[in-house]
């Protein structure tokens, strides 16, 4: 997961350049300490920092300062951090957790994916969808916010799930190879994860370390072979590194 968030961050960083052709500066924020940072998540006012190991903690001023928020949560691992309408839910080795007051206290919402490792959490119109990864890799739905989840069936055999993105009503994954040689890459739903086909044509079954959406591209962050662009929703990919 480390290597999902550097790679994110580095798909954010191409993002900007492309948009504006002067560098900005980057000054280092005091903190947070306590845990190494795996994903980061913006709640109005509020930034987030999940760590692995050493909880969540927030910052009210852009960065300048971090206070940890870990009230009702465990010191987990914490692979993904994501914030829908006013819930902000923490993907963890043991499940997820929701807060409703901004990080103040933490719940479990766990009902239906107890104690699996959930690596990716969207919302995808009234509904939420949790990537998990491990010896079942899979993707659960929830209508409830998270109240109670129940899986879509499905399992991503002989892969690891790293990333989960949705682009409309179109879910996409992203997978590291476990096994088998043709494990990895990219997978496609169109039925809300029922369902899911392998889109690799000109991929050639690379890990996935991220994917993103902007402006109707879609991109894939891979473990050696760069940056790929597709702009038919995964049906082909073109590597785009001229300058990486």
């Amino acid at each position: 997961m480390r290597l999902v968030f550097k790679l994110s961050l580095l798909l954010v960083c191409i993002f900007g350049i492309f948009a504006n052709p002067l560098f900005a500066e980057w000054i280092q924020t005091n903190g947070p300490y306590g845990g190494q940072i795996v994903c980061i998540a913006v709640s109005g006012q509020n930034l987030f920092a999940g760590t692995w190991g050493g909880g969540i903690y927030r910052s009210t001023d852009n960065g300048g300062s971090w206070t940890a928020v870990n009230n009702g949560f465990e010191l987990l691992g914490v692979s993904t951090l994501a914030v829908v309408d006013s819930n902000l839910f923490a993907g963890t080795s043991q499940g997820i957790y929701r807060s409703t007051d901004q990080g103040e206290s933490w719940t479990t919402a766990n009902n239906g994916l107890e104690h699996y490792n959930v690596v990716a959490i969207i919302a995808s119109g009234t509904k939420l969808f949790a990537a998990t990864d491990g010896s079942s890799a899979s993707v659960f739905v929830s209508t409830d916010y998270g109240e109670t989840w129940k899986t879509t069936n499905t399992y991503i055999t002989y892969s690891s799930i790293s990333t989960l993105v949705t682009s409309g009503s179109t879910l996409f994954l992203g997978t590291v190879r476990n096994i088998d040689s043709d494990g990895s890459g990219v997978y496609r739903s169109t039925d809300e994860g029922i369902s899911w086909v392998q889109v690799n044509n000109g991929l050639m079954n690379l890990n996935i370390l991220s994917l993103a959406v902007s402006q109707g591209n879609l991109f894939a962050g891979t473990l050696g072979g760069g940056i790929y662009r597709s702009t038919d929703n995964g049906g082909s990919w073109t590597a785009v590194n001229n300058g990486l």
